[in-house]
């Protein structure tokens, strides 16, 4: 059996005995070999074998926890509490607001428009690599922390 492109698509099940399986190139997979056919440019798409349900997300966070936890590290504690706390729509907002203005910086590419559409709402039209997505989301943390901090001090005044 030939070896995907680059642009392909793996198709991957997961089964409730937690193992995978690539239904792209027929033979069980880790967590490892998704990680590293991501890191060499495919893309995956995770399926719940029993409901069907997408689960990419997931995988690739359960993937980023476990072989890429320093990576968690510049995302600073405050934005993860947040994250944690919001609902899907406000941080669909959040997304919204910072995406745009990264892109346009960027140049960015056109993967942010698929997966926003998936999600189900309308985004900007591409996106950028997700440490300067990062970095723009701790900019813009900070900036409204200091106005904050502004408007605490001006209210006590």
């Amino acid at each position: 059996m030939s070896r995907p492109n680059i642009t392909d698509v793996l198709q991957i099940r997961k089964y409730p005995n937690r193992r995978y399986y690539d239904a792209t190139r027929s033979r069980h997979v880790r967590l490892l070999d998704i990680r590293k056919a991501v890191q060499a440019g495919c893309s995956v798409c995770v399926r719940d074998s029993r409901t069907g349900e997408d689960i990419t997300n997931q995988v690739l966070g359960q993937i980023i926890l476990h072989n890429d936890g320093v990576k968690l590290s510049v995302i600073p504690t405050e934005a993860l509490h947040h994250l944690i706390r919001s609902d899907a729509a406000s941080w669909q907002i959040t997304v919204r607001a910072v995406a745009p203005t990264v892109v346009t910086a960027t140049g960015g590419k056109n993967t942010f428009a698929k997966r926003s559409a998936r999600s189900g709402f309308d985004a900007a039209k591409s996106m950028p690599s997700r440490d300067l997505l990062i970095g723009q989301l701790v900019r813009q943390r900070d900036s409204l922390t200091r106005k904050i901090g502004e408007l605490r001090s001006a209210g006590t005044a």
